[in-house]
């Protein structure tokens, strides 16, 4: 007389009881800290009471929350396609390093030029070179602060396809691979 064979029991599972559903995380990020940064993540999480994991979790949403309060701040989402370029014109010309807020004449320029991207941003067209040409000082070498400020202006406009290229190419300042900016 054969036994019948009993049913196969399931086999144990190795290790901690999977989560809930609602405690578990979606994704598993890695990443490499240098050696200061990964001291400074274990103390922070130390201090607030949280693992490293939950605490790099809390630096990451904090970021994305001021994100969002910097958008609202400058104006919303739409307020992006007028800003954007405003930040970069004025970002490369701190990065060139230069002294217009000190130099009335050339803070004017600024503004004159701030303007004009300002206005192409606003009309969302394509503007032709003919009206924005009068930003360049024909009476001055194109290296000139002031015609290189004009420059800076005109190559953001063109990045963001807001100006039509300048048929001379000499007096636009390409922002791509000028380490000085302007």
């Amino acid at each position: 007389m054969t036994h019948p064979k009993k049913p196969a029991e399931p086999k144990k599972r190795v290790g901690r009881p999977p989560l809930p559903a609602d405690a578990r995380k979606d994704v598993n990020l890695t990443f490499r800290a240098r050696g200061d940064m990964r001291e400074w993540l274990r103390s922070a999480a130390e201090t607030s009471g949280r693992s490293v994991s939950e605490e790099i979790e809390q630096v990451l949403e904090a970021h994305r929350t001021n994100q969002d309060i910097v958008l609202r701040v400058l104006g919303g989402k739409h307020a992006s396609d007028v800003v954007t370029p405003l930040l970069l014109f004025l970002s490369q010309l701190d990065r060139a390093e230069f002294a217009w807020r000190e130099n009335p004449e050339l803070a004017g320029k600024v503004k004159e030029a701030a303007q004009t991207i300002l206005d192409a941003a606003l009309t969302k067209r394509v503007i032709p070179n003919t009206e924005y040409g009068s930003l360049f000082d024909k009476s001055l070498p194109h290296d000139e602060p002031r015609n290189r400020i004009a420059g800076v202006a005109i190559a953001v406009m063109e990045i963001f396809e807001l100006a039509e290229p300048l048929p001379n190419r000499l007096l636009a300042t390409p922002l791509r691979g000028n380490k000085n900016g302007a």
